[in-house]
């Protein structure tokens, strides 16, 4: 059910996301242990004073606006013959699964900010000048990195998507070194109106740590569950490659790089920033994977199952764990 109705050709499905990640977080209300994990600047002192009802709304529609630039990003490429709303729903479904990051973190804002990066990468283009899309894409990433600085490992992504796609030209080159002196320029012209702008505090609530939770038995069969498919999704892409068209090929070579910068970057703050994050650091390229072993299964039934159980398990994780 779940599968049918996403893998539709209609827009208006998306209008069910914000349902499904309502159903998703009431369990944290009553949660003492989210983790909020917001690198707070001065600039977001305010969100001291709101209401906590009122932070969890701005993280779901943050979550919800990320889920729908996932969408645009694969519908505006030549990845699927037809619109494909599942991304959006996947990616939904992966930031909800642990309610211990029920909260405005660094990292939901950090995610909005790289899947915005990764949807102009995609309209680059052989033939188009693109400096103007290497300009902004270096500045979103940097801008992500001021949110959660292991993000700064995306830097190098515009260059590897030029490589890959487009012949050598300087100026197109230059763009993300324009765009990180302009950014440290205000940085720093900021930081001299503003002292304590770059003061980072980490705000925790009383009862969280920064240390890995130990995940509930559903939550790895979950992990478990996404990690087959993405190795198989992968498998499917190499097997599309060989019977594609040049545009495809360059574009599967893009998803292959932002995969593995997201595995290294997982790996990196699972093991130095000592906080279990894997999970939602993995939305992006998971929620962009997936799809393809869910569209090309013969068997569609199977498509349907892994969905449903990914949903259910979650579900029954959220209300009785």
């Amino acid at each position: 059910m779940i599968y049918r109705l996403f893998n539709i050709n209609k827009p208006i499905v998306l209008s069910i996301l914000p349902l499904i990640c309502i159903i998703f977080w009431i369990p944290s209300l009553y949660n003492e242990n989210k983790v909020g994990l917001l690198d707070s600047y001065s600039l977001f002192e305010f969100l001291d004073q709101m209401p906590e009802i009122m932070v969890q709304v701005l993280s779901i529609f943050i979550i919800l606006s990320t889920a729908i630039v996932l969408s645009y990003t694969i519908n505006k490429s030549e990845l699927f013959s037809k619109n494909q709303y599942l991304p959006a729903l996947i990616y939904t479904i992966i930031m909800c699964a642990a309610n211990n990051f029920h909260a405005l973190n660094s990292i939901i804002l950090g995610n909005f900010l790289i899947s915005l990066a990764i949807s102009i990468l995609f309209r680059i283009y052989r033939q188009v000048p693109c400096k103007n899309l290497m300009f902004k894409s270096a500045s979103l990433i940097l801008l992500a990195s001021i949110f959660y600085y292991p993000f700064l490992i995306f830097f190098p992504l515009p260059w590897i998507v030029l490589s890959i796609i487009r012949p050598f030209n300087t100026k197109e080159w230059l763009m993300p070194i324009v765009s990180l002196a302009l950014i440290i320029f205000y940085l720093i012209l900021i930081n001299t109106i503003n002292p304590t702008f770059l003061d980072i505090n980490i705000k925790l609530n009383t009862n969280s740590k920064l240390t890995p939770f130990d995940y509930t038995l559903t939550l790895k069969i979950v992990y478990g569950l996404l990690m087959a498919g993405c190795f198989f999704s992968l498998l499917m892409l190499l097997k599309l490659n060989a019977k594609s068209t040049n545009r495809f090929r360059k574009l599967s070579l893009l998803l292959f790089s932002v995969f593995f910068i997201f595995i290294v970057l997982s790996v990196l703050s699972f093991y130095y920033i000592n906080l279990s994050t894997l999970l939602i650091l993995a939305a992006i390229p998971v929620s962009l994977l997936l799809p393809f072993i869910l569209i090309h299964l013969r068997k569609k039934w199977l498509s349907e199952i892994y969905l449903s159980t990914l949903f259910l398990l979650v579900l029954f994780d959220l209300y009785f764990n």
